[in-house]
């Protein structure tokens, strides 16, 4: 499987007023970081396991954790507005078929509804598609949650159907997508 390139360069595009760009982690972004995934309602709408409250030492340990593993189990970004880290966008692969992973993501609360994720969904894909032998992209968002939906629907991802995980010790009902590369 081809990794994703070294050499792929920061992407950006202007977002309204906000410059919205993607790059590697850098150790220097925890506590971006760990603000970002402190903000309200962020724990919400993640998994189990997500660590809260998220310390800066999580945030070094996941940085850590995306430069030992970029391209071979994951693929991570820093999502930036402005030049400020403000979220994180990455790509599980999957371990049974390299060309397909599980998209995930969450922004600081204050950058809610302004286009910054919805900009760095396409951006992310579009450096998914060109750069790795990935050809399709999954996510699922909590039922909930429907501003994670309207941006995978803007990003041209197609609904597939409903589904469950356990949260919480309780079923919770998800929404499941799909993007496919043309």
């Amino acid at each position: 499987t081809r990794a994703l390139s070294s050499a792929a360069s920061d992407v950006y595009k202007r977002q309204g007023n906000m410059k919205v760009e993607l790059r590697k982690w850098k150790e220097e972004d925890a506590p971006f970081l760990a603000e970002a995934a402190n903000s309200e309602g962020v724990a919400e709408n993640l998994r189990d396991g997500f660590p809260q409250p998220y310390k800066e030492s999580d945030g070094r340990d996941f940085i850590s954790f995306c430069h030992k593993n970029e391209g071979i189990s994951n693929i991570e970004r820093a999502v930036l507005a402005d030049g400020t880290p403000v979220g994180t966008i990455g790509l599980r692969l999957d371990a049974e078929n390299a060309r397909s992973g599980e998209l995930g993501y969450f922004l600081h609360r204050d950058y809610w509804g302004k286009g910054v994720m919805t900009e760095a969904v396409r951006l992310f894909c579009e450096e998914v598609f060109e750069t790795t032998d990935v050809c399709e992209i999954h996510a699922l968002v909590l039922a909930h949650n429907m501003r994670s939906r309207r941006v995978l629907e803007k990003c041209g991802f197609k609904f597939v159907g409903c589904g469950s995980l356990l949260r919480h010790g309780k079923q919770t009902d998800t929404l499941n997508f799909i993007k496919n590369k043309e």
